[in-house]
């Protein structure tokens, strides 16, 4: 994958030959990115900092990359820095030198990816781990274990390729999880400290929460021509409740594909469209084309083909140019979807995801909990929580962010914001978090709530009938 990359390395032998990409340089190190990534450079005496992709300022709407990197510039500790990305959001990775030292930032759920690899004092990252390999003019290195996942259908359709440990396919990549930053120095990836302050004033709280999402699609709106995703759940309903004052920028849609569920969203994103008069669109999405599956699969070191990689079919056939689409992903983790009870030790863990518990699942798990628990006790946050931000948003959930820059589309999601997330998994116990998303909404617009939310299907009365749950893994080997 080339498009929307970037790839940096301190190895003067190793560079990207290819016009379609520009080089800056920071000491030793060469920060390669394409022509459809932004790219803006920032000095300051004896610090440098470079800032790939977009970032956005929820409280200044107004303020473009070039504001954010100057105020960014004058920190002269990389606490300080932290602490102002604490409230910043986007889509981004920060190439930092501060202090004399290097270091790798992000946006708090990692949706500008970070691989990284060592090797013979040398360093390596880029977003694309296929990008890195090609760079290095080196070949896919997997373990059985990986090999047989990567031909598992079940893996795919159930899991889709949702590895839990640090690294992905490759034995050798790391990757840098949300909530860390690496130090590129010491080669370790270390917490970000927790920032936000427990409150008593709920209502002050939420007022701020809606806010900052407001703003967040308000700043999006002044760079990027807009699409929101309407479905029948609570993410993407909190979403058009905050779009509404600059509706008229934004064009709704809904992609309909031959899925009950699907459907569900098609009948009440359009029950929604009608009461609010928004700009609407049902997409029907066709069958993959040769054509597109070629191009797709040469993109990624194992390609994932799902039933909604119709949706970056869709996207590529238009040709948009400067779009960006508002999503809900990561919001899930605002209502606590895990139960605490369920993370007591590795093996309740695969149980609570689904997981079978296997070598390459348990090792990964135990890897990451050393470090989970001491951050989540310390901070006093639930390990579930953690584990939907560090390890799903950061192993799975942005896959399809990544994906989708092969049809030249950003994404972006206000909930990918430090200040947000943690100001309410702080302030609310699991219970209370539960409702959370609902408040938010009853507050946000009158008469919102009325329409369901993810309302029962025949084929969830099916499924509970047949205890689907229960013979899921048989029942998919089977399919």
């Amino acid at each position: 994958m080339k498009i929307n990359q970037y790839f940096i390395t301190n190895n003067e032998s190793i560079s990207i030959d290819d016009a379609e990409f520009s080089v800056y340089s920071i000491d030793d190190f060469k920060i390669y990115s394409h022509s459809k990534l932004k790219v803006n450079c920032f000095e300051n005496e004896h610090n440098a900092l470079i800032i790939l992709g977009d970032i956005f300022d929820c409280f200044n709407p107004d303020n473009s990359n070039v504001d954010i990197g100057n105020s960014l510039i004058k920190s002269d500790t990389l606490k300080k820095v932290l602490q102002t990305l604490d409230k910043l959001t986007g889509r981004f990775v920060i190439f930092v030198k501060i202090e004399g030292s290097w270091y790798l930032l992000s946006d708090f759920f990692g949706q500008r990816q970070v691989y990284y690899w060592y090797k013979n004092n040398k360093f390596y990252a880029s977003s694309s781990d296929k990008l890195l390999l090609d760079t290095l003019g080196v070949t896919l290195e997997m373990d059985d274990i990986k090999q047989q996942l990567s031909r598992s259908n079940y893996f795919l359709k159930i899991h889709e390729h949702w590895l839990l440990g640090k690294t992905d396919w490759d034995n050798r990549l790391m990757k840098l999880l949300p909530n860390h930053y690496l130090n590129i120095q010491k080669v370790k990836q270390e917490h970000i400290p927790i920032y936000v302050n427990r409150t008593s004033d709920k209502t002050q709280l939420e007022k701020d929460v809606l806010n900052v999402i407001k703003n967040s699609i308000n700043a999006y709106s002044k760079r990027y021509d807009l699409r929101l995703g309407l479905t029948s759940g609570y993410d993407s309903r909190l979403l058009l409740a905050c779009s509404l004052s600059i509706k008229e920028k934004i064009k709704y849609f809904t992609f309909k594909r031959n899925d009950t569920y699907v459907r569900r969203d098609v009948a009440i994103a359009k029950q929604l469209a009608k009461r609010y008069q928004l700009h609407h669109q049902t997409i029907e999405t066709d069958d993959l084309k040769p054509k597109f599956l070629n191009a797709f699969n040469s993109q990624f070191l194992v390609p994932r083909i799902l039933d909604k990689t119709k949706n970056i079919q869709w996207f590529q056939n238009q040709k948009l140019r400067n779009t960006a689409v508002i999503s809900g992903n990561g919001g899930a983790l605002i209502r606590s979807i895990y139960n605490e009870a369920d993370f007591k030790n590795i093996k309740t863990i695969c149980k609570a995801i689904e997981y079978e518990p296997s070598d390459i699942h348990l090792k990964a798990l135990d890897s990451w909990l050393k470090s989970a628990k001491v951050y989540a006790s310390e901070n006093e946050i639930l390990l579930s929580d953690l584990f939907y931000l560090e390890i799903r948003l950061g192993k799975w959930g942005n896959k399809m962010v990544h994906e989708l820059d092969f049809a030249n589309i950003e994404e972006f999601t206000p909930y990918n914001n430090r200040y947000v997330l943690f100001s309410l998994l702080l302030n609310y116990n699991e219970a209370e978090r539960k409702a959370i998303t609902l408040n938010l909404l009853e507050q946000s617009t009158e008469g919102i709530t009325k329409l369901p939310f993810n309302p029962k299907t025949w084929k969830d009365t099916v499924k509970r009938i047949i205890f689907y749950e229960h013979y899921k893994k048989w029942i998919q080997k089977i399919k």
